[in-house]
C-alpha cells in the first residue's frame, strides 16, 4: 500500500512519512472537514474563481464553524495539514492548480491513489 502513494521516485524521508501519518490520523477521525473543505472550494469554482487559498478555508472551518476536531496536538486543525489537504482537493476535483502549492512535505505522494483509498 504504501508503494502505491508514491510518485516520482518513490521516496520520502521520515519526516514527511510522519506528517503524511498524522494527517491521515486526523483525516480518519475529523471527516467532517474534507467535507468541509470540499463544499468551501466547489463554492468558490462555482463562482469561477480559477486559484482560491486552503488558509482561507482552513481559517472559515476553525473561525466560523461549531465543528468540534478530535486532535492529538491540541489543534483544532494543524497547519501542517494544509499541503495535504489542497492537494487531495485537487485530485479529487481534478482542479491541479486551483490552490497554489510550494514545497513541503507533502511532496511526491500520488494524491489520486490517496484520494482512491481514504477520501471517498
Amino acid at each position: 500500500m504504501e508503494l502505491a502513494l508514491l510518485r516520482g521516485e518513490g521516496i520520502i524521508t521520515a519526516d514527511q512519512r510522519y506528517a503524511l501519518t498524522e494527517f491521515l490520523l486526523f483525516h480518519r477521525d475529523n471527516k467532517d472537514v474534507w467535507r468541509f473543505i470540499v463544499e468551501y472550494a466547489d463554492e468558490a469554482r462555482q463562482k469561477k474563481r480559477h486559484r482560491y487559498s486552503i488558509e482561507d478555508i482552513i481559517s472559515v472551518i476553525r473561525w466560523h464553524t461549531d465543528k468540534q476536531t478530535r486532535s492529538t496536538d491540541g489543534f483544532k486543525i494543524n497547519n501542517n495539514h494544509k499541503p495535504f489537504y489542497a492537494r487531495c482537493y485537487m485530485a479529487y476535483r481534478e482542479c491541479e492548480g486551483f490552490f497554489a502549492t510550494r514545497d513541503s512535505k507533502a511532496d511526491n505522494i500520488c494524491y489520486r491513489t490517496l484520494v482512491e483509498m481514504y477520501f471517498k
